[in-house]
C-alpha cells in the first residue's frame, strides 16, 4: 500500500481483514476502505472521486460527499476515521454482471497463485455462486452477513457456459463460503455442468461443509469433473468443536472423507491449531 501511495495512487482496500482492522490499513497507506460487500460502494466511490476531485475539487471546509456513501471508511484530515452507515447486503445475486474476464490474459492468470496451489487444466477461472454462511464459527468473517443467499443454478451454468465458450476455460474453482448448504441447488448445478459434456475440471478449495455431504452428492461432484475438495475440519476434538462453535459431526465427516477419496477426488483438510485452552493432546 505504501508503494502505491508513493506513486501517487488513490488506494482503495476491501475485504474482511480490512473491514475488521481499519486503523492498520489506514496506517499502511489506504485512502478508503470498503466495508463488507464492495460492489455498489466502489461504484459510488469512483463516481464521487471523478466528480469531486477531478471536476469540482471539494474545499477543505466543505462536507466531503464521500462521507455520504454507505459502507465506506475514510480518514479525515485530522487523522480520525469516519465509518459511514452500513450498506444493505446484496440479495439478488443473479442481477450482478459476470466479471470482465476479457480484461485478463487467462493463460498468464493461470500461472499465478491459485487457491488450491495445483492446477489440472489451463486456463482456469474463479466462480462465486453464493454468499454468506449461517453457521457461527467464532473465527470466521461476516463480510456477506450470516443469511445465506445464492445465485440460481441457471445463472451459474450461464456463467460456466460463458467461460468455456468465450474464453476456453478448462478448470473452474468455486469460492463460495458454503457451496453445499442448499443440497438441492448444489446437486442441480453439478448436474447441469455434467450434462454439458465439457470435460471441465472443478475444484472446491474453500466452502464445502463436510457433514452435509452424502453418497449421492459425492457422486455428483465426481460426475461433474471435480478433482479437488477441501473440508474445513479445524479440530478433531469434540470439546474444541463446541468451543469454536463449529459443531461439525466428526464421525459423519470421517465417512464423507472416505467416500470422497473412493471417488478419486483429492481430499484436503483444513485445521487450526492453538485455540485458547486447547491442549497438545487435542491438537494431535
Amino acid at each position: 500500500l505504501r508503494a502505491a501511495k508513493a506513486h501517487g495512487c488513490v488506494v482503495i482496500v476491501a475485504g474482511s481483514d480490512a473491514t475488521d482492522n481499519l486503523a492498520k490499513y489506514f496506517d499502511s497507506g489506504a485512502d478508503y476502505i470498503l466495508i463488507g460487500e464492495g460492489e455498489i460502494t466502489l461504484a459510488e466511490l469512483l463516481d464521487s472521486l471523478f466528480h469531486t476531485e477531478i471536476r469540482k475539487p471539494v474545499l477543505s471546509e466543505a462536507k466531503d460527499p464521500k462521507s455520504e456513501i454507505r459502507g465506506l471508511a475514510l480518514r479525515n484530515q485530522d487523522g480520525t476515521i469516519t465509518r459511514t452507515p452500513p450498506r444493505e447486503y446484496l440479495r439478488e445475486l443473479d442481477a450482478l454482471p459476470f466479471p470482465a474476464w476479457d480484461l485478463l490474459n487467462l493463460l498468464e492468470y493461470s500461472r499465478r497463485y491459485k487457491f488450491t496451489k495445483m492446477i489440472a487444466a489451463a486456463p482456469y477461472a474463479v466462480v462465486f455462486t453464493s454468499r454468506a454462511c449461517p453457521y457461527r464459527c467464532v473465527y470466521c468473517h461476516h463480510n456477506f452477513g450470516k443469511k445465506f443467499h445464492a445465485r440460481s443454478p441457471e445463472a451459474v451454468i450461464s456463467e460456466v457456459d460463458h467461460l468455456v465458450k468465450d474464453f476456453g476455460v478448462r478448470e473452474i474453482e468455486f469460492w463460495d463460503d458454503i457451496f453445499n448448504l442448499d443440497r438441492a441447488r448444489c446437486a442441480r448445478i453439478l448436474d447441469l455442468i455434467a450434462s454439458r459434456g465439457y470435460d471441465l475440471k472443478l475444484a472446491f478449495p474453500n466452502g464445502l461443509r463436510g457433514d452435509l455431504m452424502n453418497a449421492e452428492l459425492v457422486e455428483k461432484f465426481a460426475a461433474a469433473g471435480t478433482y479437488y475438495v477441501a473440508y474445513a475440519i479445524e479440530s478433531g476434538s469434540e470439546r474444541v468443536q463446541k468451543l469454536i462453535k463449529k459443531h461439525i459431526n466428526l464421525p459423519r465427516l470421517t465417512e464423507v472423507i472416505d467416500l470422497t477419496v473412493a471417488h478419486g477426488i483429492f481430499t484436503h483438510g483444513f485445521f487450526i491449531l492453538g485455540f485458547p485452552t486447547e491442549s497438545a493432546d487435542e491438537m494431535r
